[in-house]
């Protein structure tokens, strides 16, 4: 009688709201099923999909360190001027990047490109024996 109560006291409170949620009733063993379906599917999700995961958990990631500011900005304005606000700057952010730092990390993986033969010319005393041992090739290889 419990379970019942309840969802009888649920209903009459929403009754009497005009545009109120309207309950949605399932049983047990609905919502069971329910439940050990999605827990398959999420289990299942990794092996089957493997990026989906990931897209999840950077967009969670990215949506929690936009709501302090969108939090903050909410005080002085309306929340929706706020998440433009936010998503304006973010985009300005990234804008930004690509315009200045963008051309500086180019040049310098350029510039490593170039100087990457040098480097492997100079090997350090140290790894002579490796490679000796390497041109050699192992006995029984």
């Amino acid at each position: 009688m419990g379970a019942n109560s309840t969802l009888v006291t649920i209903v009459r409170r929403h009754r009497g709201r005009p545009g109120g949620p309207t309950p949605i009733l399932i049983s047990k063993r609905v919502r069971n099923v329910l439940l050990v379906g999605g827990l398959i599917a999420l289990l299942l999700l990794p092996r089957f999909a493997p990026s989906v995961p990931i897209i999840v958990l950077g967009g969670a990631i990215l949506a929690l360190l936009l709501s302090f500011p969108v939090r903050l900005l909410s005080r002085v304005m309306p929340r929706g001027l706020a998440l433009l606000t936010t998503g304006l700057a973010l985009i300005g952010l990234v804008a930004w990047g690509l315009v200045f730092l963008l051309p500086i990390v180019v040049a310098q993986l350029t510039g490593l490109i170039a100087a990457a033969p040098e480097f492997a010319a100079r090997e350090p005393p140290a790894a002579r024996p490796a490679r000796a041992v390497a041109r050699a090739g192992l006995p029984g290889w």
